[in-house]
């Protein structure tokens, strides 16, 4: 594949910042250069996949590092009210579904990775655990699901 061609298609890819040559690197619209300005497209995204442990063809590479790091992140939560008052706090009338939620979506994204071993369950599990954590988190901000609901709320009124 020619190199106007591979950059043709690395442009529309990944978006017109990417692709434009400059002295034999790649340059983004901010004037920057690309970390890895040598790989091409198809490196580029077999890199990617690696990083992640989906091309790898063992998903639980990937489930289990990410489980671990969800994990470590709430227990780092138990530095600022104590271990268990974290978990009395985990099991509010405002908190137990999400708590559930979050407790069930790590251990069906280890399941799915390890015993069941289907890539495409793992990532809805991994986005599950990382949804539920994300709300849990803002049950602990005053206001913070009010907020957070209210910049994604339409506003009634206005030309339609």
């Amino acid at each position: 594949m020619s190199n106007t061609t591979r950059d043709s298609i690395g442009s529309s890819f990944l978006g017109s910042s990417f692709g434009q040559k400059v002295a034999g690197s790649i340059v983004d619209k901010s004037g920057t250069k690309s970390c890895c300005p040598s790989l091409t497209l198809k490196q580029r995204i077999i890199g990617f996949g690696v990083c992640t442990g989906l091309v790898s063809g063992n998903i639980a590479r990937f489930a289990i590092p990410y489980t671990f790091g969800t994990l470590l992140s709430l227990a780092g939560s138990f530095f600022l009210s104590g271990p268990l008052n974290q978990l009395k706090k985990m099991f509010l009338r405002k908190r137990i579904i999400v708590t559930l939620v979050f407790i069930a979506s790590i251990i069906m994204t280890l399941v799915s990775a390890i015993a069941i071993k289907k890539p495409i369950l793992v990532i809805v599990f991994v986005i599950l655990q990382y949804g539920s954590y994300f709300w849990y988190s803002l049950s602990y901000i005053p206001y913070g699901r009010e907020i957070f609901c209210k910049c994604f709320k339409r506003r009634s009124g206005g030309s339609a």
